[in-house]
Formats: C-alpha cells, structure tokens, sequence
C-alpha cells in the first residue's frame, strides 16, 4: 500500500509540473499596456464632477478632503451616474436660420456658408426700375433698328429671359433661387462671436462635465454587456505606478507596476456603473511586463516584489508617501541614474508619460481591460507540485487522475458516497427549478460519486444546473462552497437561487454594501431555521411537504396514464362496412354530424337497459339486411311534413 501512494505521489507531482510547463509554453508577454487592443481610460483625463467621481488619494500625515457619501461609497474607486444636461443657450434671431447647434459642448457652433432663398422680382424697388428703364431702351433699339443692342444692367442680371426671340419685347423671371452668403451681412459675424464667447461658453463650461461623465457611462456600460460575456477570458485593471522605459531597440516598457484586478457594478434603476477592487485578487506588484529582460539587481528586485505581495497587507495604491517610496527603492535598484531623473512620482497624476531612455517611474493611474493571465494557472499548478512533493494527502479526485485502474489504485467512489442515502429522501432529488434528463444526471452521479465534471458553452444552463445542485445538497443539510474565477459569476448564481433559500447563500468576497446586507439577512435567517431545528414546527413542515409532493407525484401519475390511455385510444382503428378509420377520424365525423347522431346516447352506465330487446334486435338486423342499397339511400331522402301534403292536396 505504501509503494501504491508513493507512485501515485510521483505520477502526480510530475502531472502538475507538466501542467504547469505546457501553461507556460509561447505565454506571450505584454510590456505596452496599449497594447492590449482594448479599452483604456487615463485618471488624469477622467474628469470629476458630481456625477463622477474617482477616489481621492491621500498621505500618512496630509488629510485630503473628503468625497460625500452620496456620491461615491467607501469601497468605490470610480463611481458614474448618467444625468441628461439642458441644451445649448437659443441663438439671436440673426443667427437662427445660419448656425447649427450640437447638444455636446466639445462641439462649436457650426455656420452655414450660405442659403439659398426663394426671391420674387418686384421685392426689390431698384430692379423693378432698371427692368421698365432697360425694356424702354430695348424697345427704340428694335424700331430703329440702329447701333447695338442694351446692355443688361447688372442689377437685372439672371432674373431677364433672355432666350426670348429678338423680335419679342424683354420678359422678366417673377422668382428663383438666390445663394445668399454668411459674409454678406457683417453683423452675422458678430453676433457669432458675441454669442460663442457669451452664453454659450458659460453653457459649455457647465455642462461639459457631465458630458464627459455620460461618455464615460456610456463606454463602461458598453464593457459591462461585454463583460457579461467574456468575463472568464477578459478582466479590468485598474494601474498605478507606471513604468516607462526605452529598455532597447526591440523592447519598450510603458506599463503599470501595481496592479489591481476591479469589479465592475451597473445599478440599472439609479443609471450608476461603478469600481470596486476585486477581493478575490488583492492590489500587487506586477513585474511581467521585465520577464525576459536584463536589468540591474534582478534578484534583490523579485525579492523586493516578495516582500511586497505577502506583507500582512497589499500595498495601498492611493497612498503617495508608500507609492513613492515603492517607486524610490525600484529605480534605486534598476537604475544607477539619479532619483531626480528616474522616480517622477509627482501628487497629481499625469497621463500619457514619455518614454525615455533610463527606466522612469509617474504616478500616471489607468483603467484598462486585458485578457486573464495563464500565469495563475502556472503559480497554482506549481504549488499543487510542491504540495504534493511535501507529502500532502492527495484529495480523491486528483487520485482518479493518476491512478492505475489495472493496479486497484483508483479510489473507491462508495467511500465518497453522500451520507444521506436515497431511501431517506423517497428518492427525490429535491430539485427546485425546471431541469432535464441531463441535468437530473448529473444529480444522481453526484450522489454516487466524489465528482462530477461538466463542460458547456455559454448560455446551456450550467448556472441554472449549479444551483439547482446547491438548492438540492442544502435540502439535506449539506454545507456547500462555489467558487469562481470572477465574482460576477457568483452573483449571476445567487440569483439563480430560489428566493425562499437564497438568505443561506452568503458571499465570502465583498466588503460593500450590499455584501453587508446579505450576511446580516443570512445570519438571521440562519438562527431562525436553527431554532425551530429542535422544534417540532421543522418536522411538521418537512412532514407536511412530503404528503404534498406524493400527493402532487400521484397526481401526475394519475395524469400520465390517462394521456397515455387517450394516445393508444386515438391510436386505435374502426371497421365500418370494410371501411377503417380512426378513432380519431370517427370522433371528427361524430362531431361533424352532431345532429345526425346526437339520438345516440354518449355516457352509458352498466345498468342502462338497452333501447331494444334481444328479439327486437335480431329482428331488426335480419330486415336491414333485406332492405336493398337503394332503398336504404331512399330513406335518407327529405321526408315532407304530412300537413303540407294535406294543404297543397286541398
């Protein structure tokens, strides 16, 4: 038995150190954080405003004012709320038809470089005086007929028709199209000015925050439908410390050195989407983005990194005085230029830092969303080797993965069978929401087994199975833990949860609000349920829920076997007169033909006495059987009422 644990110790240790060697393979490294190919936002360009709101930054010793509880929550790091802002200020009357206004304030006023008009000849005095002068001199010069013809004065030019045979006295055009520009009246330019450098200046300057929030919004709530999709593939990170560094020709570093994977909240009813750190994945100092570099004291500075991450806390990436320090010791290390050239961690955050040639540290925070990294997949493989190579007892599971079948070195799966045997529970699998076949499956394998492994695509029901497997194991007393690679999982379940046990699932994970609110409902419905545990009022109900689920199974079963009596009755033939039909072809024609066969009586007790006697009924079959086709066709024919025979033969 010893030799059996000690290979399956060796076979394991060696699979997990495989894994972890296969996850590292082409494991590409990201040095610009540009470079992701999504989203990104800079602090310095968020700007704040009552509905935008970005955690304030404080020192050991400087108080920094305080952010109002209404506008962003203690664990908030960035908080939104979508408002709609007045439109811009209304233009002066000698602008209106010329100007187009933009609902954005980023926009300015846009003219229109000219109109056209509809213009009538009589509306200007002067050409009607220059028309009835040039028609005059027209008209001596076609009777004389001397010298050359009038010239069109420029005040008549494009409103005279001059297609006109010469012959015929000059006609005018009542109207067209005139094009009237911008620049010919001065005043418009003017009043422009007046008005973008006025009103609406002051109405831009107002709103102009709130419209940078709505953008914002609009940009998180586009990630936020993402998220729900992608959300084990993709994360978003919130950076501090950024590193900018012209490392050599083929490698550029310009990235954040603390990191801080954030949760993404949307509250649909107040239009709010905010940041919470993630408290499953701490704040830490990243230093990836160097894999594979040459760099002074490369050693001391993963030792430095070490010291960092496993501290009694993570580093506290809103505080200045343990940021530049962070900042100081790390460019001590990787750099022998002076601390005034390579640590320029300033109070007030900056965006978009240069790179340069000696490595450079700001304080230049971001937002951006990155693909999950297969290193954690890697750290967590490597300490499942170490583990196991320490001697730690291997979990059956992990057993089933390495063991011999043909040496007897699998685990026994009835050592692992659920305490509650299925006599217990009627064989009910106690499960609360609509489920399948396959669902009911993996339920019954569940009960038998140390685990079940179930893989689908999104959008299959692996949630909706998940807690139908909890609801199913708290039935009978179980204590469950459901983990996930994303808290956002966690929550999509627990919602999943029938709403009469959903105060027993309690999340581990959040420090907000809310969080709050579900421990403290958990807790006192826990201690409800635990003081009627040694009541009767428990057994009762238990006892009471059980008639009524056999009543409701009999029920069914009753129902069952009366559609199944109906589809072999439907199923059925009839043969009349070599004609077979069906029975449901019978009963269409019965319908059909209600007045024809309505005499029939439908519902017949056992003690009903038949209509005729044996004799009558033999009587009567041996005279059908004498009547001739054609009399029988003869007596379907309409029968006249005798009284109208007695009329018409009066």
């Amino acid at each position: 038995m010893a030799e059996i644990d000690r290979r399956l110790r060796d076979k394991t240790h060696r699979l997990f150190e495989y894994i972890s060697q296969v996850y590292s393979i082409d494991l590409p490294v990201v040095r610009d954080v540009t470079q992701y190919g999504a989203e990104l936002w800079w602090q310095a360009d968020i700007t704040q405003s009552l509905q935008c709101r970005v955690k304030e930054f404080s020192t050991d010793n400087i108080e920094t004012d305080a952010v109002p509880a209404d506008t962003l929550s203690e664990d908030a790091w960035l908080s939104i709320t979508k408002r709609s802002y007045d439109n811009p200020p209304a233009l002066p009357s000698v602008l209106k038809e010329w100007v187009s206004l933009s609902p954005y304030p980023t926009k300015l006023p846009a003219t229109k470089p000219s109109i056209l008009r509809s213009e009538a000849f009589e509306s200007n005095p002067k050409r009607a005086i220059a028309f009835k002068e040039y028609a005059s001199l027209f008209t001596k010069w076609r009777e004389s007929k001397t010298g050359d013809k009038p010239l069109l004065p420029e005040a008549l030019a494009g409103w005279v028709d001059e297609t006109q045979p010469i012959d015929q006295p000059p006609d005018f055009i009542s109207s067209r199209e005139v094009e009237e520009k911008f620049d010919d009246d001065k005043s418009r330019g003017i009043a422009l000015k007046t008005y973008i450098e006025g009103h609406w200046k002051l109405w831009a300057e107002r709103v102009f925050p709130q419209h940078k929030a709505n953008i914002l919004y609009d940009q998180l709530f586009s990630l936020y439908q993402r998220l729900s999709v992608e959300g084990d593939r993709i994360e978003i990170v919130w950076g501090h410390l950024f590193l900018a560094w012209t490392h050599s020709h083929e490698n550029s570093i310009y990235h954040p050195l603390i990191i801080t994977p954030m949760n993404l909240l949307f509250d649909p009813l107040r239009r709010n989407i905010s940041l919470m750190p993630s408290q499953t994945m701490p704040t830490r100092m990243d230093m990836e983005c160097l894999m594979n570099l040459d760099y002074p004291f490369k050693d001391e500075l993963i030792r430095y990194l070490r010291i960092i991450n496993n501290g009694d806390s993570p580093p506290e990436a809103w505080n200045h005085n343990q940021m530049r320090g962070i900042a100081a010791t790390f460019t001590g290390y990787i750099s022998k230029e002076s601390a005034e050239m390579t640590n320029l961690y300033t109070d007030k955050p900056v965006a978009r830092p240069s790179l340069s040639s000696h490595p450079t540290i700001n304080n230049a925070p971001l937002i951006f969303v990155q693909e999950r990294t297969r290193r954690l997949w890697i750290e967590d493989a490597k300490k499942v080797a170490d583990a196991v190579y320490n001697g730690s007892a291997l979990p059956p599971f992990i057993r089933s993965l390495t063991a011999d079948p043909k040496t007897n070195e699998l685990p026994n799966p009835e050592e692992f069978v659920d305490e509650i045997r299925l006599d217990e529970d009627d064989g009910e699998n106690l499960l609360p929401l609509l489920y399948n076949e396959q669902q009911e499956e993996i339920v019954k394998k569940l009960k038998t087994h140390f685990g079940v492994i179930v893989q689908g695509p999104p959008g299959t029901g692996k949630s909706h199975t998940i807690a139908n497997i909890v609801s199913s194991l708290l039935a009978r007393g179980k204590r469950v833990l459901v983990t996930s690679q994303t808290e956002n999982a966690l929550k999509v379940l627990r919602d999943y949860i029938p709403q009469e046990i959903r105060s027993l699932c309690v999340s581990q994970l959040g420090s907000d609000t809310e969080s709050k609110r579900q421990l403290n409902e958990a807790v006192e419905s826990i201690g409800k349920h635990l003081s009627e545990r040694n009541s009767r009022i428990g057994e009762q109900k238990i006892h009471q829920l059980k008639n009524d689920l056999r009543t409701s199974r009999e029920e069914q079963a009753r129902l069952l076997n009366q559609i199944k009596d109906w589809v072999e009755l439907d199923s059925c033939k009839i043969e009349i007169d070599n004609e077979v039909i069906t029975a449901h072809q019978a009963a269409k024609q019965c319908f059909d033909g209600e007045g024809i066969y309505s005499w029939f009586p439908d519902i017949l007790s056992p003690e009903t006495e038949p209509p005729l006697t044996q004799q009558e009924l033999t009587e009567m079959c041996s005279l059908i059987k004498e009547i001739s086709p054609d009399d029988r066709k003869a007596c379907l024919q309409y029968t006249p009422d005798p009284k109208l025979i007695r009329v018409f033969a009066s």
